[in-house]
């Protein structure tokens, strides 16, 4: 029976860690050790490093990845509130033919 390893997902700023770790000197096999990663992860993560070294200098972002669809979750900067989705979900609701009335605290970011 073999045992699997429990996967291990890094942030940006512990991807950058690691970058700045093999950047030092240390030995790749150490630094996988060290972060708990499969070589192959920590190779990608160094084949990518421009990527996020740009991702870690813009705030708030904790992953480097994008949607599937980026074009629709961009929202072409249309901006949602809300009313807007209030009243998006009551015509979903009623297209469907679904008995539902939407309160305030639900659409309350």
């Amino acid at each position: 029976m073999s045992s699997f390893k429990k996967y291990k997902c890094l942030t940006i700023s512990g991807k950058k860690k690691v970058i700045e770790s093999v950047e030092e000197g240390e030995r790749k096999v150490d630094v996988a050790k060290a972060f708990e990663i499969p070589l192959s992860s920590l190779s990608t993560i160094l084949k990518n490093k421009e990527k996020i070294f740009c991702a870690s200098s813009s705030r708030g972002r904790k992953r480097v990845s994008k949607g599937n669809f980026p074009c629709l979750e961009q929202g072409q900067n249309i901006p949602m509130g809300g009313s807007s989705l209030k009243e998006k979900t009551k015509a979903f609701a009623k297209e469907l033919g679904i008995e539902f009335s939407a309160s305030e605290m639900a659409y309350k970011f």
